[in-house]
């Protein structure tokens, strides 16, 4: 099997000195990611945001070793494990779709952008950031008492995957969903009005579209996983057709680790 090793977010062609990559290095065939049947990525929840993002339209499926803190993505091996071959065959492979989001400037100018997690619009400052919100071109929040449609005011609104749901919507007050649920969330994030403002579940096919209240004035920022944007006055977030393939060893499940998760006392 040929593969590809990145660690943290940098390629690795010469692997001396390091236990795992040297490891890898007596068992496999190490390629660039271009030529790799498998990525493999020594890191953290961060290195795999910033992987599958690069690398998710190469089509190849992607295997986390946790070399970093959480490691909610990744799988826990020694470094000297004796056969990487079979935990990779062996491996349950789930398939991700990612969020697509298209970003609209103060200057006019367009840039669309990918999340593996959330896509999220959060104040930069320390006031509350206003947002009028539709969904599937219906008013996201409903009318108020004039009748007229009802914006959103707080810290920010978040728009998750199925496996996002785990990440920052978990923290913010949303459920957490399994990998293969066809269900997103706009999740609020510290609601000022209205005060009821709860996660709201979007079925596939889903489009959002948040456009900025007093931008200016209410200065914000975009944030999809670790990469963030200014001077955005609407965002429109939808289901994108891409996808990413993530492998979790038979020991170690995405279904484990929720429950893990869910419940801080189990081993």
């Amino acid at each position: 099997m040929k593969i590809a090793i990145i660690i943290g977010d940098k390629k690795r062609y010469n692997l001396k000195g390091d236990i795992t990559t040297e490891t890898l290095e007596k068992q496999f065939e190490i390629v660039r990611p271009e030529e790799a049947e498998l990525i493999v990525i020594l890191g953290g929840d961060g290195s795999i945001l910033h992987v599958c993002s690069e690398y998710n339209s190469l089509g190849i499926p992607f295997y986390g070793i946790n070399r970093g803190h959480i490691g909610f993505l990744l799988n826990e091996h020694p470094a000297d494990e004796p056969n990487f071959e079979n935990i990779f065959k062996q491996a349950k492979y789930f398939e991700f779709r990612l969020l697509k989001g298209v970003l609209e400037f103060e200057n006019g100018s367009m840039k669309t952008i990918y999340a593996f997690n959330e896509i999220s619009v959060e104040k930069m400052r320390g006031q509350a950031i206003k947002l009028e919100i539709q969904i599937n071109g219906e008013p996201g929040l409903g009318y108020n008492d004039k009748n007229e449609q009802q914006l959103f005011c707080g810290n920010g609104m978040l728009v998750c995957t199925p496996q996002g749901s785990t990440a920052y919507n978990f923290n913010a007050g949303g459920v957490i969903m399994g990998p293969n649920d066809n269900l997103y969330q706009m999740t609020p994030i510290v609601p000022v009005f209205p005060l009821g403002t709860r996660t709201k579940v979007l079925d596939s096919g889903f489009k959002v579209e948040m456009t900025l209240v007093e931008p200016t004035k209410r200065k914000s920022i975009v944030v999809a996983d670790n990469s963030e944007f200014d001077n955005v006055v609407k965002l429109t977030i939808e289901e994108s057709p891409k996808s990413v393939k993530l492998g979790f060893d038979g020991l170690n499940s995405y279904y484990h680790k929720v429950a893990k998760k869910q419940n801080p006392w189990m081993k």
